[in-house]
């Protein structure tokens, strides 16, 4: 991988975090203009999990050419995958019987830890475990035959069911499919080059998409928008690295804000703006104050505990 396409990858991840929160930070309104507004908005940011899939289906595939190289790709993942959806589930599971006072239930505590997260954003990680163990079965073999067979289910999966379907095991479509696509790409479209013809051609179709979801109110077009808009993006991630260049160094934060911003500090946030600021400005500035707070807790966290705090967000932070 050349040191463009990985400037591009490092310069995504932070505005990618920012659109989650944006889709998690909807205020509470009756103004129709802010909620037709909340309603585009939503619907344009959900290209971020969708790209954080394909990205993460692409990285676990480089390089992935063996049994050995997969054992070692599995115990890193563990460290960035396991760890922090424990972590953080354990401290949304807390925060909830704080607000909530009730006896603990074991059974209620795993099933808040291991089947429906209480930090709901991490059903990311969740689908992530089970699709990084799925990978020897179908991509390790090496049989053309075999991964474009795979590319086709996917296809045919995803538009078969709504992104936020449930598969299997927990396995939403969105996870799924884009995963499947990055990993297929890894292998077949390694540079991620199209050109500015295709790259028009995306645009359009993605932009139609969206256009008739909204006009039409059928969320199901936005999985076509999705689809169209993560390939203009990752097949263009060298021109995006230096336009998003700026967010490279915030790339640390990514994982972090998204991991931690459902617990307290975007209610927290969202219900200052809702008293204080609500219109279109303050939803536009909402998820850029709860990743704000985020940073500095961090800067606080690694300042404080560096290994630990290393360990808890799943990664060897560099400073």
């Amino acid at each position: 991988m050349d040191e463009k396409l990985k400037l591009g990858i490092a310069s995504i991840r932070f505005p990618m975090a920012l659109l989650v929160v944006l889709i998690h930070c909807t205020l509470n309104t009756e103004q129709p203009f802010l909620k037709a507004f909340m309603n585009g908005g939503g619907k344009l940011a959900t290209i971020a999990v969708p790209t954080f899939f394909f990205l993460s289906g692409y990285l676990f595939q480089e390089g992935n050419s063996n049994l050995e190289r997969y054992k070692k790709k599995i115990r890193k993942r563990a460290g960035s995958v396991l760890v922090p959806y424990i972590v953080f589930n354990i401290i949304a599971i807390i925060i909830h019987y704080i607000k909530f006072p009730c006896d603990v239930n074991v059974g209620d505590f795993l099933y808040r830890l291991i089947v429906e997260p209480q930090d709901f954003p991490l059903w990311y990680l969740q689908n992530l475990m089970v699709l990084f163990l799925l990978t020897p079965l179908i991509m390790l073999p090496h049989k053309k035959w075999l991964d474009f067979s795979y590319l086709a289910l996917t296809i045919i999966v995803f538009c078969s069911f709504e992104g936020d379907k449930v598969l299997f095991l927990k396995v939403r479509n969105w996870g799924f499919c884009f995963y499947n696509i990055g990993a297929f790409c890894n292998r077949y479209f390694h540079d991620l080059l199209i050109s500015k013809h295709v790259a028009v051609l995306y645009f359009i179709l993605g932009m139609a998409a969206f256009a008739a979801s909204i006009v039409t109110n059928n969320y199901y077009l936005i999985q076509y928008y999705n689809l169209f808009i993560v390939l203009l993006l990752v097949f263009n991630l060298r021109a995006v690295g230096k336009i998003f260049n700026v967010f490279k160094s915030y790339s640390k934060y990514s994982s972090f804000i998204y991991f931690a911003h459902t617990i307290l500090v975007a209610g927290i946030c969202v219900n200052l703006v809702n008293q204080y600021f609500c219109n279109v400005i303050g939803y536009l500035v909402t998820p850029l104050l709860v990743a704000t707070i985020l940073i500095i807790v961090y800067e606080t966290l690694y300042r404080l505990m560096p290994n630990t705090f290393s360990l808890i967000i799943g990664s060897k932070v560099k400073k």
